[in-house]
């Protein structure tokens, strides 16, 4: 290992890795990881300090023995076992379906073999694992994304490998996963660096049979004009992230019966799934008292941005009966019309 890789990119990546932008999307990412999490590119650790009380045990994957070194130093702050594996993301060596969640926060721009990394990814994760992400790529405006291919030979060997234009969640599908979360769109950073992926993914086949298994549930069908309406991120300055794609199902339900909560057997809530369960039981939370205080409970908890999801539909359903689409949701253009153009005006909805 060269003096530069060995001394200078290391402390150069650690002090960049902990600018105040990229903070604001780990807070999006680790929480959301529970029970065996296997974080590729574990870097200098800096995401120890975001997962919460699901997460019992973190295995730490990185090429680089520097940047381990600084994330040892933060482990000693964990709440939870850290284990270290100093090799590179195309040779994760755990046994297949080992690990109920991985965690990856601006590592795939750096791999040298991204495929080959996210298909051993696939290969570890459990039947009902998920993969967190947050990461930059190739940006959707033809000027930046040219810029972006003509500096990566550049920037890459200066910057551990990292490659500007990479088209990430195209790299994710390719793998054999399919999105049930995903937001795009430009970071507060320079553009070049700044076009972000964030968001989750399962294993194509376990999406497929969700679907199945939904579609045989006793609980109300999800509206096709919903899923419709869904599709694209809703972008609005009080809620910062779009509503996540596992909220389909529940917005749907509400909006089918008239945007209000109906009470649910514990038989239906496990018809609706786990993540589903617990987004509907925050739901409950938040409209039986203080929004706030339901997102503070969830905070303290470490699920702060399930209770902000739960806001999120409250207010959007709130707007579809506003707007008298709460029943038949006649024109999935107008919900996404009203959910666009009216969220933004709720003004005593603050996260």
């Amino acid at each position: 290992m060269n003096p530069y890789d060995r001394w200078l990119l290391p402390f150069m990546l650690d002090l960049a890795m902990r600018h105040r932008e990229l903070a604001r999307y780990r807070t999006q990412v680790a929480p959301r990881a529970r029970g065996v999490v296997l974080e590729v590119g574990a870097g200098s650790g800096l995401n120890f300090a975001y997962y919460g009380d699901e997460t019992t045990r973190v295995l730490a994957l990185d090429p680089s023995p520097p940047l381990l070194r600084k994330a040892k130093a933060r482990a000693a702050n964990a709440t939870f076992p850290v284990e270290f594996i100093a090799l590179p993301g195309e040779r994760i060596p755990l046994p297949d379906r080992s690990v109920d969640s991985v965690v990856m926060t601006w590592t795939l721009c750096s791999i040298p073999d991204p495929g080959r990394a996210l298909r051993e990814i696939r290969r570890v994760l459990r039947p009902a694992g998920r993969l967190l992400f947050a990461e930059h790529g190739c940006a959707p405006d033809a000027a930046v994304a040219s810029w972006q291919r003509r500096l990566t030979g550049i920037w890459s060997p200066l910057a551990g490998g990292c490659h500007l234009d990479r088209r990430i969640d195209d790299l994710i599908r390719a793998a054999g996963f399919e999105f049930d979360d995903l937001r795009k769109g430009y970071a507060r950073l320079p553009r070049l660096l700044g076009y972000m992926y964030v968001g989750s993914a399962v294993s194509a086949s376990r999406a497929g049979k969700r679907g199945d298994d939904r579609a045989g549930a006793r609980s109300l069908p999800v509206p096709a004009l919903v899923d419709e309406a869904l599709e694209q991120p809703l972008h609005a300055p009080q809620i910062g992230d779009a509503l996540p794609d596992d909220a389909e199902l529940v917005l749907g339900k509400r909006a089918r019966a008239g945007a209000v909560l109906p009470v649910l057997e514990e038989q239906e809530l496990a018809d609706l799934g786990e993540r589903e369960a617990e987004l509907l039981r925050a739901l409950d939370e938040v409209e039986a008292g203080d929004g706030g205080a339901a997102v503070a409970a969830h905070r303290a908890r470490g699920t702060r941005r399930l209770g902000h999801q739960a806001e999120a539909l409250v207010v959007a359903d709130r707007l579809l009966v506003d707007a008298g689409l709460g029943g038949d949701l006649a024109d999935g253009e107008g919900v996404q019309t009203v959910l666009r153009g009216r969220l933004a005006s709720v003004g005593d909805y603050r996260v």
